[in-house]
């Protein structure tokens, strides 16, 4: 600070007997001066360098007012007495009411910015360089002004401007008639297409300089190693860049630095000010800039809510200025903007010790946006994953029993387990809430975790668990705390816990479920074999292979602070409370019908398969009926002979003709699956299983003679009135040919009578309430596959 007012030509020291003067200040959350002031100010000139767009900002810009009308700033602001004395030629007289001093913001372009009200008509502001390159800046603007003052703008004011000593820069006060436009209008594209047509170049992307600094600016900030730069984000920049690089771009002086709060609006211009940072940027650049900054920075937006915002009109007129129709075409100077800005904010984020979390707001929308350019290859459940690490990047976690290898090669059956502090699981959530790859987030939160399943927009799954208490039903097993301050990043940049850690979470896991470790990490063993906590000692004997100290690994973990007295009491009660939660997660209900040879079981068993390990759902599998009751012959042949008999048996050779016989034979099976339909409801629905029936109701509808009946077809259907439709029921079909190359249990004749008699009601069925009835031709076994997961997965 007192380097500051000796360039502006004071000396100050907080002792002296001459010139005192009193200084009031806000300070930065550090305890560093922000804003400096005359105490003896009537008004708030320090506001000049403040940007008031949102409510947080107003709310504050009007209590200012109010203090200073109140005449309450010496009781309200922090206050200073300091002595001076002059140095050469001063900027202003530093007892006069009418200045106010900003310190600028730290970095490596620091510099302070003074403002000067002598009177209204003559009031300047003075830029004052701090560092090597906020000299340079200075300067900058200073070439800038002259080539404005050249090119004879019409459209938009900037402000008249000179060099001083000390190579500060004095400028005009071009905002006398403050109004500030937060969203992208007619006046800031009239200004931007005058200066784009009167600046603007075509020329090869790959040959031009700012390409080649660009590259090397990427190359230098790769070398520089920061941790704290996402190596997701890095790796799609790279990518990017060969992706483009071959184009013819248009080439245009830009402001850079184009934003809401660095210009106004009067007499329908816009009047432009710091244009320190003003360079040749593709055209649109400053366009993108506006809404991007906004968008992030005031108003808190995702990024899919900026990339509506870059639907707006004036941006795509200043493409049609220059003849530029294609939307596609445009998607390339929007891309090139992304890979420009943030490439320039990552040189100086890197140079930078201290980060505020406004860096983070602006690298995770920036990330996202990126997604929108990478190839198709990339499906979007590999960039949801990159991005989430990247998210997680600069917080604690660990991933438990994560592959060495990265992320984006993580299987599609593979879940992602991570340990992380409940505060930032919920800004993940948040973070994934708001993705504009994730079509569908579904969250299951109980006391010690949050299990996440995200479905993308392409349809791809991907299931996370964050824990942030390790816990076996109510036991909590570890503090993640002991995991969260030994883990370290990989060369992937995915930290993980230390082998100890994991040695002692695997071994706790398995030993309190009575199982022994899988050989898979054996060689944790070395990990844990040398320590003296009774705990290890147990856990080591089970990475031997010999026993299993279940009750005693209990015993020793009931011990625990965290699982004594109230904290137990605790656990318990969050415990009993999550396996009630668990009983009203309703599952749901499908059933496949078909011919012989339609490739059912086949289907069932995939089906069954994905939603186990891809979907992670329980699931259960019914043989044509909720299977209460045995089938009939079981009273007489035993149930293990008679379902031998039936599986070994044709269908559709039974000879009954007698209706009486038919009816009781129908009423038995009635009466399994009318009882039979709550039992299910009640132990799997209602606990979230997936039941998957193989045949239903509808062969008794359209196949009874499968089961040995032979009654009229209104019989059975009445009976379905009193059945609960299932969910989703799929009619398996394929021409008589593919049927009989599978099976030649059927003629070809029965194959069309029943697949048309299937067909017709399943039409019927499905024009009547809200389950699903669908047939599909299943040719291609994985094509069937995909389409049924398509269509359930929502569920």
């Amino acid at each position: 600070m007192l380097d500051i007012f000796s360039k502006i030509g004071y000396y100050l020291n907080t002792i002296g007997s001459e010139n005192e003067i009193a200084l009031s200040c806000i300070n930065n959350l550090d305890g560093s001066p922000r804003w400096i002031w005359n105490l003896k100010s009537s008004k708030p000139h320090f506001l000049k360098f403040y940007n008031v767009s949102s409510l947080k900002s107003k709310i504050f810009y009007y209590f200012v007012k109010i203090v200073f009308f109140l005449k309450l700033q010496s009781l309200v602001f922090q206050k200073s007495n300091y002595y001076f004395t002059q140095n050469g030629s001063p900027l202003i007289d530093l007892k006069s009411k009418d200045w106010a001093l900003f310190l600028g913001t730290p970095g490596p372009n620091n510099k302070a910015v003074l403002y000067n009200e002598a009177t209204k008509e003559s009031a300047k502001f003075y830029k004052i360089p701090t560092t090597e390159n906020s000299s340079k800046l200075v300067k900058n603007e200073q070439v800038i002004f002259d080539l404005l003052s050249s090119l004879n703008i019409e459209k938009f004011n900037f402000p008249k401007s000179k060099m001083l000593n000390n190579g500060i820069i004095e400028l005009e006060d071009i905002s006398k008639e403050e109004l500030r436009c937060t969203e992208f209008s007619s006046f800031h594209a009239d200004a931007l297409i005058e200066l784009y047509k009167k600046t603007g170049f075509l020329e090869s992307l790959k040959d031009s300089k700012i390409w080649y600094e660009t590259r090397d600016k990427l190359q230098t900030i790769v070398d520089k190693k920061d941790s704290r730069i996402p190596n997701g984000l890095l790796n799609k920049l790279h990518e990017l860049m060969e992706q483009i690089e071959n184009k013819e771009i248009i080439f245009a002086l830009n402001h850079v630095d184009f934003t809401p709060w660095n210009q106004f609006i009067s007499n329908q211009k816009s009047m432009i000010y710091d244009w320190e940072l003003a360079k040749n940027e593709p055209i649109g650049f400053d366009a993108f800039h506006f809404i991007f900054q906004q968008g992030i920075l005031v108003e808190r937006l995702p990024w899919k809510s900026i990339k509506t915002k870059l639907s707006n009109k004036n941006i795509s007129n200043i493409f049609h200025s220059f003849s530029i129709e294609s939307e596609n075409k445009v998607k390339e100077y929007l891309q090139l903007y992304l890979i420009i800005n943030t490439i320039n904010n990552l040189e100086i984020f890197v140079n930078q010790q201290d980060w505020h979390v406004q860096i983070n707001w602006l690298l995770n929308t920036w990330n996202e946006a990126l997604n929108d350019y990478m190839p198709k290859n990339n499906h979007s459940r590999k960039l949801v994953i990159s991005d989430i690490f990247d998210f997680l990047h600069n917080k604690e976690y660990a991933a438990l029993k994560f592959p060495n290898s990265l992320p984006t090669e993580l299987s599609e059956y593979s879940d992602i387990d991570l340990v992380i502090n409940e505060l930032d699981a919920n800004l993940l959530v948040n973070f994934l809430k708001q993705h504009s790859l994730v079509k569908h987030l579904e969250i299951n939160k109980l006391s010690n975790m949050s299990s996440l399943q995200i479905i993308t927009i392409d349809g791809s799954l991907l299931n996370i668990d964050l824990i942030w208490k390790i816990k076996r039903k109510q036991l909590e097993m570890m503090q993640i705390s002991d995991i969260l301050k030994t883990s370290k990043a990989n060369i992937f940049g995915v930290k993980l816990p230390s082998d100890y850690m994991l040695a002692k979470f695997v071994g706790l896991f398995y030993g309190l479920n009575g199982a022994k470790i899988p050989s898979t990490y054996q060689y944790l063993i070395t990990s844990i074999s040398d320590s003296s906590n009774e705990i290890d000692k147990l856990l080591y004997v089970n990475y031997l292979q010999k026993d299993i100290y279940q009750n005693e690994l209990i015993k020793l973990i009931s011990k625990e602070p965290s699982n004594k007295g109230l904290n137990g009491l605790k656990n318990s009660m969050n415990y009993y409370i999550d396996v009630l939660k668990s009983y009203f997660k309703k599952g749901m209900i499908i059933t496949f019908s078909g011919v012989d040879g339609a490739g059912k079981s086949t289907i069932i068993d995939k089906v069954k398969y994905e939603f186990e390990k891809k979907y992670r759902k329980k699931v259960i599998v019914r043989r044509h009926r909720p299977s209460l009751l045995p089938i009939l012959s079981a009273w007489t042949k035993g149930k293990s002979k008679a379902e031998h008999d039936a599986a070994n048996r044709l269908p559709r050779q039974g000879d009954n003709a007698s209706f009486l016989s038919s009816f009781l034979r129908f009423c038995y099976y009635y009466f399994d699956y009318f009882f039979g339909q709550f039992y299910i409801y009640c132990r799997y629905v209602l606990a979230g299983y997936v039941v998957l029936y193989d045949r239903y109701y509808f062969d008794f509808i359209n196949d009874c003679k499968r089961s040995n009946i032979n009654l009229p077809k209104g019989i059975t259907k009445f009976g379905y009135l009193f059945i609960k439709n299932p969910n989703y029921n799929f009619f398996l079909f394929a021409s008589p040919e593919i049927i009989l190359s599978r099976k030649q249990e059927l003629d070809k004749s029965t194959i069309l009578e029943l697949t048309n008699e299937y067909q017709t009601l399943f039409k019927k069925l499905n024009d009547k309430g809200k389950s699903k009835y669908i047939s599909l031709e299943n040719i291609e076994m994985q094509a069937t596959i995909d389409q049924i997961l398509k269509i359930t997965q929502a569920a």
